[in-house]
């Protein structure tokens, strides 16, 4: 049975190839680490993270924000991607492939709240 979240992370998957990145997603069946990103990968020199919700509702854990927050401080570009916003991805390989270096990281991701 497919899952709604395996739906999306086919969907991105399928981008990533026609694009032409290289790409690959850590183990997530207890032999990963907690709170990485269900996607990983390189596209002209840029690294993007992204993690994988079937829709809006689904939120990321707290784990997943800070590893977010400290790829995003090394550099990186971090995505939290579900079926609503699939086409953040890519416009973003677009931004990459067109700027090169000179494009900027890209932060989606919820801003927490404060207390």
């Amino acid at each position: 049975m497919t899952t709604p979240e395996k739906k999306v992370k086919e969907q991105i998957k399928h981008i990533l190839e026609e694009a032409g990145c290289y790409y690959f997603m850590p183990p997530a069946n207890g032999y990963g680490q907690s709170g990485r990103f269900d996607i990983v990968c390189s596209y002209f020199g840029h690294f993007i993270g992204i993690e994988v919700k079937a829709d809006a509702t689904k939120k990321p854990t707290a784990l997943q924000t800070r590893n977010a927050k400290l790829a995003y401080s090394a550099g990186a570009s971090v995505l939290l991607i579900h079926e609503g916003n699939i086409d953040v991805l890519q416009q973003t390989l677009e931004g990459i492939k067109q700027h090169g270096d000179g494009y900027n990281r890209v932060r989606v991701w919820p801003e927490e709240k404060r207390a």
